[in-house]
């Protein structure tokens, strides 16, 4: 069986082209016949050593409703059809779309190198920058996930940790404060 719009060879039952897509009608049943004879041009016969004028004869076939169209066995000399890539599986392919990307910014979800991890410690020591790293990486959009949920991390436990500075502070200002009343 062979497609009707570019001639390559389809697979019995195909109902698509493998090289061009076209859609494959089903094909009704072939009466053979013997090939028409190629008609002579001004009483001279067709050159049949120049390939690119030589054509194959079209096979016609009468249908009860319809002629349709069978190309020939090969296609003409020089000519190779382009094959569909078939994978080392040797199974045929179907189209698929590429799934869906939410909209917004790429973000990264590799794991941090040893060297990615250094920098970030020695960003934590600074004053002042680690603070204002911290909230950059917790709250960008676009951040390394594992970098943003350290961040957020790190926030959390400054921000228990400051908590408890302010009770015990509270705690040492009051008995501190009333030792010094006990002495007036």
């Amino acid at each position: 069986m062979f497609c009707g719009n570019c001639g390559s060879s389809l697979q019995d039952g195909a109902k698509f082209c493998g090289s061009c897509g076209a859609k494959v009608e089903a094909a009704a049943p072939v009466n053979e016949t013997q090939p028409e004879a190629t008609p002579e041009v001004s009483g001279q016969p067709r050159d049949t050593a120049d390939n690119t004028t030589q054509s194959m004869p079209v096979k016609e076939v009468q249908s009860s409703s319809h002629t349709s169209y069978t190309p020939p066995a090969q296609p003409a000399s020089g000519y190779v059809a382009p094959q569909p890539d078939q994978g080392y599986s040797g199974q045929q392919h179907t189209y698929q779309p590429a799934a869906s990307q939410p909209y917004g910014p790429f973000v990264d979800n590799s794991p941090l190198s040893v060297g990615q991890y250094i920098v970030m410690f020695i960003l934590m020591a600074i004053p002042l920058v680690n603070l204002i790293m911290l909230f950059v990486w917790g709250f960008s959009s676009s951040e390394n996930t594992n970098r943003k949920n350290f961040a957020r991390a790190s926030l959390i436990l400054m921000a228990i940790a400051i908590g408890l500075w302010i009770i015990v502070a509270i705690f040492i200002v009051g008995v501190v404060g009333s030792m010094v009343g006990s002495y007036y």
